[in-house]
């Protein structure tokens, strides 16, 4: 259940970004990152959030926590 649901939160992280409106430098900004590259790498599964930053996408997102 775990393992479904981490390799889902990078299509609902995208989803719910373009649902808003926002481009992943937009979303970057927001969480307090410099550069697109950290959420382009998390969107394609490269990559991981902290639970910390995780956190900060879902407030940006208006997504509950």
């Amino acid at each position: 259940m775990v393992r479904k649901l981490k390799s889902q939160v990078p299509a609902i992280i995208k989803a719910h970004r373009e649902a808003k409106g926002m481009s992943q430098y937009d979303l970057a900004r927001e969480i307090g990152l410099g550069s697109l590259d950290y959420v382009w790498m998390v969107e394609s599964g490269a990559r991981r959030f902290s639970i910390e930053r995780l956190a900060a996408v879902s407030k940006a997102l208006d997504l509950p926590p």
